[in-house]
């Protein structure tokens, strides 16, 4: 997912250029005034090749101008980059930016088409087929004669992130539910720094190389369907029954316990209509039991599973439709604030990683800078992650993101240059320290949004937040070319965000410890004792 968010960072990467030189210039200045210049060798006039435009000059008067009538010459092998392949430089800059917009648009789409399936048929179906499709998309990428054909196939690109971080969710029990976000925090800045060393070794060769070996990474899609499990939870809320059992079956063999007693949990307190945690007798004999470590794998098995508060979901919600969300105001609530800080996140996020290779004068070791800051950010990150409250952790690293941000732009302005020493690279240490931040804030987020929604809709409530966030990510490829025009302005824009929207992340309850709710009664019923909670006693 991080490497074919980023790859346009290198194989659409800007290259320097200036117009080719033509044989001659043959021009009209005046009422039937004719001149054939060849290369400036008349000493009458001089002639500029511009990055853009070929002007000649007389003295100190620009009689002509063109936009490069004879094309482009660039700084490295043509192939080097789609972008000087196909000569999107000039007028057409944009069109890089353009081309991962496009990409993005796509999944947008497909976030809320295949988390709205994957609900129904399951995580594992929805899973495997994004992630073949997205296999076979790379290599025909390889082969594109031209622009449009990119953006054609770049809009079929189909993303798999979604899927994994809902299966990996709820495959966790409450006391570990971090621990996927806290290991992805490392794999993903690995995978940037895998990237950039990548697009470093095979610099020399022509980007459709890159893209080949970027697409090659994602093979193992071929035996992944013999190696993935559906969710469990997915299975329980839908009441699939065998399937619930043979995989628990698989789940106690692999942790070593007694496959008859996790089965006995299952049945009782998830498919059982008469189940009450308060009453059962099955609950109260497993409070007396002994507590061995088998036991003890048991009921976290059983914390695994669990229905909150011991309700069995109901039928009629597991198929809870679209205007059940929409008739939700509590879930409408839940739902804006989530999308707000997912666009927050992924629009400076993203539009900062993409400027990255400005942050230095080797293009790849800015990158790898802004990368690297990265693995601190994770190590606090799953340092404080379990020891402070999500809504809190979220606020004060999005406010520091954000003051960080705009204060690297404040050196920017002259008068603040001539009091700061070295203001580049203080400028430099505020947008890394921003970086540092938001990658923090970014990681909790993650965690927390998918956290406040029941079982029976998360994967269609991450989609809503994910097409939000493919919105953003729409917008934050253009930062390269703002950031051309415009040096201080991307992190301006990105570190007012930050402050301005992450303090809504308080309007929402706090999760941490929390059971994940498994329908809409259960959410309710949790916002609702949150709520009590928080009412001043008179």
């Amino acid at each position: 997912m991080a490497i074919s968010s980023m790859s346009v960072v290198f194989i659409g990467k800007m290259v320097e250029h200036h117009c080719k030189k033509p044989h001659s210039l043959n021009i009209t200045v005046g009422p039937g005034a004719y001149y054939l210049i060849s290369n400036a060798s008349d000493s009458n006039f001089n002639v500029t090749y511009g990055a853009c435009s070929v002007d000649v000059m007389q003295g100190t008067d620009v009689i002509y101008s063109a936009s490069c009538p004879d094309g482009y010459e660039y700084g490295e092998p043509r192939d080097s980059s789609f972008v000087s392949e196909w000569d999107l430089v000039c007028d057409k800059e944009s069109l890089s930016d353009v081309s991962m917009s496009v990409n993005y648009s796509s999944e947008m789409i497909w976030s809320l088409v295949f988390t709205t399936l994957s609900d129904i048929y399951g995580r594992k179906k929805l899973f495997m087929l994004t992630n073949a499709l997205y296999f076979v998309n790379s290599m025909i990428l390889c082969v594109l004669p031209n622009f449009v054909a990119f953006l054609v196939f770049g809009f079929l690109q189909t993303g798999v992130g979604m899927f994994a971080k809902v299966i990996m969710l709820e495959m966790m029990p409450t006391k570990h539910r971090a621990w996927p976000i806290q290991i992805i925090a490392y794999l993903w800045p690995t995978s940037l720094l895998l990237l950039c060393l990548l697009a470093y070794l095979i610099r020399e060769l022509s980007w459709r190389y890159l893209q080949l070996s970027l697409g090659l990474l994602s093979a193992y899609v071929l035996v992944q369907w013999w190696i993935t499990d559906e969710s469990l939870r997915w299975l329980c809320v839908r009441k699939k029954k065998t399937e619930a059992e043979q995989l628990v079956k698989k789940m106690a063999r692999l942790n070593k316990v007694s496959p008859d007693k996790a089965l006995h949990i299952l049945r009782t307190e998830i498919f059982s209509q008469k189940f009450n945690l308060k009453s059962s007798q099955d609950s109260q004999m497993l409070e007396q039991t002994e507590t061995t470590n088998t036991t003890e794998e048991v009921i976290m098995l059983s914390d695994d599973i669990a229905i909150s508060n011991g309700d069995t979901p109901d039928q009629s919600d597991n198929k809870v439709k679209f205007l059940s969300i929409v008739r939700n105001k509590n879930l409408i609530k839940i739902l804006i604030i989530s999308c707000s800080l997912r666009f927050t996140d992924c629009l400076a996020y993203d539009g900062l990683l993409m400027v990255s290779p400005s942050f230095a004068q080797n293009f790849y070791v800015g990158f790898a800078l802004s990368v690297m800051v990265e693995y601190p950010a994770s190590v606090t990150f799953n340092f404080l992650v379990n020891r402070v409250g999500r809504r809190k952790f979220i606020v004060v690293t999005h406010l520091i993101a954000g003051f960080c941000l705009v204060a690297s732009t404040l050196l920017f302005v002259p008068a603040v240059q001539s009091y700061v020493p070295e203001s580049s690279w203080v400028s430099l240490g505020f947008v890394l320290l921003g970086r540092y931040a938001l990658s923090i804030g970014y990681s909790c987020a993650t965690l927390f949004t998918p956290e406040l929604l029941p079982t029976s809709i998360r994967s269609t409530g991450s989609g809503f937040t994910s097409m939000v966030a493919y919105v953003a990510v729409m917008i934050a490829p253009h930062a390269r070319t703002l950031q051309r025009h415009i040096p201080w302005a991307p992190s301006i824009i990105f570190g007012s965000i930050c402050i301005i929207l992450s303090p809504l992340t308080y309007l929402l309850p706090e999760t941490k410890g929390h059971e994940l709710s498994q329908t809409l009664e259960d959410m309710e019923k949790w916002l609702n004792d949150v709520k009590s909670k928080n009412k001043p006693k008179q």
